[in-house]
């Protein structure tokens, strides 16, 4: 049984009440999609924590989480270790070139 209120990105107001049944199924849909896009980051040969992190930060844009993915390596490269580059791309309000600036200024 499905609910009919439900679409890709969030529930209907017209779903009575929000039933249980309604956000079970969102909540599904939602965690089979994500697990989806983090399997194709991963046959484009990206390890599955970094898909799954760069889908969160791109919001769950495949092109974006490769860019996130590309910038985070470069990063990598410069020395950086990858915790601190997702932390430094939060507190620089999810700008790379604050998010640079975040790093220079811990090190």
């Amino acid at each position: 049984m499905s609910c009919s209120y439900v679409g890709y990105m969030g529930i209907s107001s017209h779903c009575p009440s929000y039933t249980s049944l309604c956000l079970f199924t969102f909540r599904l849909q939602f965690v089979l999609d994500f697990l989806f896009l983090v399997g194709k980051l991963e046959e484009l040969g990206y390890p599955g924590n970094t898909a799954e992190t760069a889908l969160i930060n791109s919001g769950g844009e495949v092109d974006k989480a490769v860019d996130y993915i590309k910038q985070l390596n470069l990063y990598k490269e410069m020395g950086y270790k990858e915790k601190s580059i997702h932390e430094a791309y939060k507190k620089g309000n999810e700008s790379w070139d604050k998010a640079i600036d975040v790093l220079m200024q811990t090190s």
